[in-house]
């Protein structure tokens, strides 16, 4: 599996991966502040696996199922994230 910044600097598009690069900082704050929320490490290594499961299978559907439940996990949770960490988030 190719990492997506892999992919995007092998496909010579500097410019969407300079966007890409500008707009994960703020996720993978909310992922860092979120991850040690009780039963999320499990939820990440389950999802991981159903995923690699689905894929296995050849069931691509399921996998995009999957995928897109696991990424969306976080930001489920903004509300409680910036409840719980207001120096780290704003509303603005």
């Amino acid at each position: 599996m190719i990492s997506t910044s892999a992919s995007i600097r092998r496909r010579d598009k500097p410019e969407l991966w300079a966007l890409v690069k500008s707009r994960s900082g703020h996720i993978d704050r909310l992922r860092r502040l979120h991850l040690p929320s009780p039963g999320k490490a499990q939820d990440i290594v389950r999802h991981h696996k159903l995923i690699v499961k689905a894929i296995a299978a050849g069931a691509p559907e399921d996998a995009q199922r999957h995928l897109r439940k696991h990424l969306s996990g976080t930001l489920g949770y903004l509300d409680e994230i910036r409840a719980r960490f207001p120096e780290y988030l704003s509303d603005a």
